[in-house]
């Protein structure tokens, strides 16, 4: 019995590295590394800006971009769940636009003017991130889920517009373009929480190493900004590289 329980391997998410041709030997279960992670972002939600503040247009829907970079770690409680977390940086960017359309008459004629409206906006955040996942099985597939809370450190915008029709119309330097030098966003809110759903696989490098391939998906709880609608969501591709630690 005594030789059976001293022969026995401990294995940590359960690669098994060979560190003696001699038993027992102990699988670490503490792992640090870096995390690099793309996303694309559809916004939906219901927003305007103001310019010199009036009114000006309503947007609804917008693409964008996240990427990241952190400092993570895993504490492997057995083989099977492991405790995530880290802290690093963040940047998104997106992008809307929208068309209205205003009644016009030169006095003989009415018509119809159109106009579409751009913002391009970006933003840094700094990520806390905590969370936990299961293996799948004996695999090297897990699942689990993240806590992101965002923390605002810079942002800006861009408001364009332009005469769509009629073509007759121009602004007073002659173009039918122009940059918004005024348009006012809703405050955006200095701290986001969003929960992150994934799944990954683990694959061994060398004793000791190993890197994760994460697909994710991020569910917004919160608006980007304050008081009006605008809701992230974000799928993404992530991976990290891990070293064990004592």
């Amino acid at each position: 019995m005594f030789l059976l329980i001293g022969i026995s391997k401990v294995f940590g998410q359960g690669f098994d590295w060979d560190y003696s041709a001699r038993l027992p030997y102990q699988i670490p279960s503490n792992f640090i590394g870096l995390n690099f992670d793309y996303g694309i972002i559809s916004n939906t939600g219901s927003f305007g800006f103001l310019e010199d503040f009036i009114e000006c247009c309503e947007y609804k829907a917008g693409k964008g971009s996240s990427f990241g970079v952190s400092g993570v770690g895993e504490h492997w409680q057995n083989g099977g769940i492991a405790l995530i977390g880290g802290t690093g940086f963040l940047h998104n960017t997106s992008e809307f636009s929208t068309i209205i359309e205003v009644p016009r008459s030169d006095g003989k004629i009415d018509y119809t003017s159109q106009y579409k409206y751009y913002l391009d906006e970006s933003r840094s955040y700094v990520n806390l991130l905590f969370g936990v996942k299961s293996r799948v099985g004996l695999s090297h597939f897990a699942y689990g889920i993240l806590g992101n809370l965002k923390i605002l450190i810079h942002s800006q915008a861009t408001h364009k517009e332009q005469i769509l029709s009629p073509v007759s119309e121009k602004f007073i330097d002659g173009s039918q373009t122009r940059v918004i030098q005024n348009g006012i966003l809703s405050e955006y809110n200095k701290l986001i929480f969003t929960p992150e759903l994934f799944v990954n696989y683990d694959y061994s490098l060398y004793l000791n190493y190993y890197a994760s391939i994460k697909v994710t998906a991020d569910v917004p709880l919160m608006s980007v900004i304050q008081n009006q609608k605008w809701f992230e969501w974000k799928f993404g591709l992530s991976v990290s590289f891990y070293k064990a630690i004592k």
